[in-house]
């Protein structure tokens, strides 16, 4: 699907939530337009040490609570959810994590 088609999709589907729809929409562009806003929400919230521990090797966005002007990309390597330690890979280990730190999928955009 290119990105234009996908554009279309979510639009048809806000059209049609706000009865502003000038044509019928199809359930697969329903599905997709849903499908695409909830991956966007979940890009925006805090990853679970639960979420992370499936991470193994992928990158995610970690920042200091609270000093999100020294965030940065770095690799998952381990976490220790009892003691609320997430493991980077070749990077300080963040203690505390969900208290003294958080991890996203991808920069969060009020850090930008």
């Amino acid at each position: 699907m290119t990105r234009e088609e996908l554009q279309s999709a979510i639009q048809d589907f806000w059209d049609e939530a706000f009865h502003c729809s000038k044509h019928e929409i199809s359930d697969t562009s329903k599905a997709i337009a849903l499908e695409c806003m909830i991956d966007a929400a979940k890009q925006e919230r805090p990853l679970t040490l639960e979420d992370l521990k499936q991470m193994k090797g992928e990158p995610v966005w970690v920042e200091a609570s609270g000093i999100t002007k020294y965030g940065r990309y770095a690799i998952v390597d381990s976490v220790y959810v009892e003691d609320k330690i997430l493991y980077l890979r070749r990077d300080y280990p963040c203690l505390g994590y969900g208290e003294l730190w958080l991890a996203y999928r991808s920069k969060p955009k009020r850090s930008e």
